[in-house]
């Protein structure tokens, strides 16, 4: 299936690629005047691919949703996104002789892209339902404790990893439900005392070789769910107890916190001048809101944010649900277009919080959580974020069961962190913003 995945994915890629020099030669242009100007037609290229990547165009699960016509519009958005930005740069910053294309061969180029883009994403879509093969799937645990999870990765996957049967975790109920259910393409192991089963490694070889698939669900469903469910943690602890607690090396998130705070305060302050203006104006002041949160290690520090609510203090720690009354006219819009963190661009820079993590939440809330969520503390081995992947995955986790589910995101990033991934969650906080995703 992922081989699949992975085709569907670079064959879009290299479509877009196609469909921009098919536009760009029909709307302004030939094939030899563009390989003569290949950074400014390069950039343009490199910007609206960035920004199709940012509005999710090129995820899988997104394709199974162009009947709503949601993987058109994200198209649409994303194209808009780069050409605006590309083309305000090109006509307002480029001198007249390096400039490549007029006001109108920029409309010319989007429009064109956008509609022959969203029309073969469109296509694919339809096609993927009855092209791409389905496989069948054992799965070895209890059904009442793995079907949620696994019909979860099935809609990911568009429908196309089928659950026929569940088992118990041993070698002859395995080889029953493959003889009762016949075709099968993959095992999935659910319950973790198959591990301990003996045999377990000559079965899998066995399986293989007959051409079965065998696979461990924590490594599906973090792959195809971008998460670690509670379930899982819970059912494989001490592997996840291992792998949370490995030595982090922060340094190198340092370095790009520091470059990041940096350009994120010097371009900041052309957003937050008008900002703070009107906070000022709309409620008056202070313009800056502080609270202690929760940092690294479970320190306590200093969070500094636009306020967006009244000036008067709740007296105890409230969720932000809770809090609906007190939000402004303007705090509501720097909420949903996230300018009401632009201070923390200074957080950063101290050394208190990083570009990317988890979200910082309030100490009494911390206490709290700790003593009922499992596995709570580990999210506090990095540095908070002003952005995050549960906060691009998510929404504000309103109470326990909400912070639950938010901390199985957390946890993937805590385990997964690399520098690509910073980069996707970097690229697709650009479309939590478009899409007016912000607090609540």
């Amino acid at each position: 299936m992922a081989k699949y995945i992975a085709f569907v994915k670079w064959g879009l890629l290299a479509l877009d690629g196609i469909t921009f020099l098919l536009v760009a030669t029909v709307g302004s242009t030939t094939l030899t005047q563009i390989l003569s100007h290949p950074i400014q037609w390069g950039t343009l290229l490199v910007a609206i691919i960035l920004s199709l990547y940012a509005c999710r165009c090129y995820d899988f699960e997104s394709l199974s949703q162009s009947r709503k016509g949601e993987s058109m519009f994200r198209v649409f958005i994303g194209s808009s996104v780069a050409v605006i930005l590309v083309g305000i740069g090109t006509l307002y910053t480029v001198p007249n002789y390096l400039r490549i294309l007029s006001k109108i061969e920029f409309a010319t180029i989007w429009l064109g892209f956008a509609s022959i883009a969203s029309l073969a994403r469109w296509i694919i879509s339809k096609g993927l339902r009855y092209l791409l093969p389905c496989k069948r799937a054992i799965i070895v645990g209890q059904k009442a404790k793995w079907h949620p999870i696994m019909m979860e990765i099935s809609e990911k996957l568009v429908r196309k990893l089928l659950p026929v049967a569940y088992c118990e975790p041993n070698e002859k109920s395995i080889q029953e439900a493959i003889n009762l259910k016949g075709q099968t393409q993959i095992i999935i192991l659910a319950d973790s005392s198959f591990s301990s089963e003996e045999g377990q490694t000559s079965l899998i070889s066995a399986l293989r070789h007959k051409g079965i698939e065998t696979i461990f669900l924590p490594e599906l469903a973090e792959k195809y769910l971008g998460r670690i469910p509670h379930e899982l943690l819970m059912e494989y602890s001490d592997y996840y107890h291992i792998c949370l607690s490995r030595e982090i090396n922060d340094k190198p998130q340092r370095i790009s916190d520091i470059l990041a705070g940096l350009v994120g305060m010097t371009v900041g302050m052309i957003l937050m001048i008008p900002t703070a203006i009107a906070v000022a104006a709309s409620s008056g002041f202070p313009v800056i809101f502080t609270q202690r949160r929760i940092g690294k290690d479970g320190r306590i520090y200093t969070l500094h944010k636009f306020r967006s609510m009244t000036k008067e203090k709740p007296q105890e720690a409230a969720f932000a649900n809770q809090e609906q009354s007190r939000i402004t006219k303007v705090g509501r819009f720097i909420r949903k277009t996230r300018l009401d963190e632009l201070p923390q661009f200074w957080d950063v820079l101290t050394g208190s919080m990083s570009l990317i993590g988890p979200r910082p939440e309030q100490p009494e809330f911390v206490k709290s959580f700790r003593e009922e969520i499992p596995f709570y503390e580990y999210r506090h081995r990095i540095r908070p974020g002003i952005t995050g992947w549960a906060q691009i995955n998510f929404t504000y986790a309103a109470d326990v069961t909400e912070t639950r589910k938010k901390l199985e995101y957390d946890l993937y990033y805590v385990k997964n962190r690399s520098l690509l991934l910073n980069l996707q969650i970097g690229l697709k906080t650009v479309e939590t913003m478009l899409g007016m995703r912000g607090a609540r």
